[in-house]
């Protein structure tokens, strides 16, 4: 008979400690510090808009550079002779540009290279044919933001 009271006494008391917990649903979980919040009161600079002169297609918008290799999808936009990239917002260090033509050949244009607002353009000749894709690769360390144009017309000088 003991044990009938014991183990009816310990299942009333799970029974109750179920009941009894305290909603932590209500609670606010705890902010890690690795996160990345925006205060309120602070805007968020917007990237300076890129200067596209006259004959230059914008094949990507402004990027940030510390996303390291940017994929860029050209599709049907023409004949390209002269590829630009230019740093739109701080510095930016260029490794390596990889162009696909629509032929599938590749062109590496392997040139480390620093822009910043005193020298924010480097032009690549690649020959008057249609641009498939470019792979565009950047140091992750720099915080500027770059812009890529194409044009028909030839380079006229390169740094």
């Amino acid at each position: 008979m003991t044990t009938i009271r014991i183990r009816r006494a310990a299942l009333a008391a799970a029974l109750l400690a179920g009941t009894a917990t305290p909603a932590l649903a209500d609670d606010k979980p705890e902010e890690k510090v690795d996160r990345v919040t925006l205060k309120e009161g602070e805007p968020r600079k917007p990237a300076a808009s890129p200067r596209a002169p006259d004959g230059w297609v914008e094949l990507a918008t402004p990027t940030p550079a510390r996303h390291g290799t940017e994929y860029i999808t050209v599709g049907q936009r023409g004949d390209f002779s002269t590829l630009r990239l230019e740093a739109t917002r701080g510095k930016v260090v260029f490794e390596r540009v990889v162009v696909t033509f629509a032929d599938d050949t590749i062109k590496v244009f392997e040139r480390r290279k620093l822009l910043h607002p005193r020298d924010p353009a480097i032009a690549f000749e690649l020959g008057g044919k249609p641009i498939k894709r470019l792979v565009v690769t950047t140091e992750r360390y720099t915080d500027g933001d770059y812009a890529v144009f194409a044009s028909t017309a030839p380079v006229t000088a390169t740094r």
